[in-house]
């Protein structure tokens, strides 16, 4: 539940869910899931706090059975905001807040390991930059 609910929570966070978002989710959803663009169907059919109870309750028990988890849940919240190749204002706000409220990574490390992800794969969208 945690890759197409925070999926979706990240990929919202700036008002709309690109297409590459949306490409990028289902790829990591395809590894678990048979089918799962119905799955992730699903789960955009959770609205608010139906969508948020269930990111939640799916972090808690990844970081229950292995806190070693943190940076590579932060990493794939990276990865999905970073998929339409525009980083906005919003996204990265929202990432560092579930990185410190939810993931339990300080500010400084998660802005820290966000930087490094950005310098090794960030290519701009020539087109936002104008």
């Amino acid at each position: 539940d945690f890759i197409a609910t925070a999926g979706i929570i990240v990929a919202h966070s700036d008002g709309e869910a690109t297409d590459e978002e949306i490409e990028a989710i289902l790829n990591n959803l395809s590894t678990l899931q048979v089918f799962p663009a119905a799955y992730l169907s699903d789960i955009v059919k959770l609205r608010g706090d139906r969508l948020v109870k269930k990111f939640m309750k799916s972090a808690q028990k990844i970081l229950e059975l292995n806190p070693n988890m943190r940076t590579a849940m932060f990493t794939y919240l990276v990865e999905i905001v970073m998929a339409d190749k525009e980083l906005k204002k919003e996204e990265i706000e929202t990432i560092l807040s579930l990185a410190n409220d939810i993931l339990d990574i300080p500010p400084m490390e998660a802005a820290n390991i966000l930087l490094e992800i950005i310098q090794q794969n960030y290519t701009p969208n020539i087109h936002s930059l104008f």
